[in-house]
């Protein structure tokens, strides 16, 4: 992975061909060397690499990916379930399904917080399943693995999805996204989510413009309804809602 993004930034051919290399060895199992196949695929449009990656996601998402969204442990390993929300941020970025974003919001809610203590905001030896937790270095791998998780979080909650605006993961705050090549939305969310299941969205565009707003609809939301000017729109669990409209500026 650190090889295709120095390629991305030099275009050197050799560093190409050095990934290709490692690519062609096997032993492409590791998250990392599942991400790093991502971004190869991403650099070349070989579809044989996303399609190693699709194979290896699937195998870990059934044998290796606890309950909670962590990579089963004895010790509930933070740096594993690091590993395994980039894998699944790099799919999303490639493939927009929404089951990325949902295996990101479940790792991002049982294994990243549950690892930071509520009151001190010092990070966990480890979370794990069952058992007691007990603080760890500030100086350790599996704190540089939680903090680098943690940073992600802005990035992984709205954005631009193709030529639209996405909403990955409901919270509260705001952002601006840019949509098309000059324009802009502010974006303003009001929640209590997951405490409450009421959420009210605000999006004041630059100037009036039509675009889509793809609303990520929770595996577990049996009664997900939208209300936009005086119209109810209903979302399938596990799927996008597109309200595709014609913003106008506050």
């Amino acid at each position: 992975e650190p090889m295709a993004y120095l390629y991305r930034q030099t275009h050197n051919v050799r560093i190409l061909e050095f990934c290709k290399r490692v690519a062609s060895l096997g032993n492409q199992n590791s998250l990392s060397a599942l991400s790093g196949l991502v971004e190869l695929y991403r650099i070349t449009a070989s579809r044989a690499y996303l399609a190693a990656v699709l194979n290896g996601w699937q195998k870990t998402r059934a044998q290796a990916v606890n309950i909670a969204g962590g990579i089963t442990t004895d010790d509930g390993d933070l740096c594993s379930s690091a590993s395994w929300l980039q894998l699944n941020v790099d799919l999303l970025r490639v493939t927009g399904d929404a089951k990325y974003a949902a295996e990101i919001e479940k790792t991002t809610y049982n294994q990243l917080f549950a690892a930071q203590d509520p009151g001190t905001g010092r990070i966990f030896q480890a979370a794990p399943l069952a058992g007691r937790k007990t603080p760890g270095s500030s100086a350790s791998a599996q704190a540089a693995c939680e903090s680098r998780a943690i940073a992600m979080i802005p990035a992984l909650a709205w954005g631009r999805y193709g030529r639209g605006v996405a909403i990955m993961q409901y919270s509260a705050g705001r952002a601006t996204v840019r949509v098309g090549h000059r324009d802009t939305v502010q974006l303003y969310s009001e929640t209590t989510f997951p405490e409450g299941g009421s959420i009210s969205l605000h999006l004041e565009p630059s100037h009036p413009i039509r675009f889509p707003l793809f609303l990520r609809v929770p595996e577990r939301a049996q009664n997900f309804r939208v209300d936009l000017d005086g119209i109810h729109q209903i979302g399938q669990p596990g799927e996008f809602l597109n309200l595709t409209h014609y913003w106008e500026h506050a």
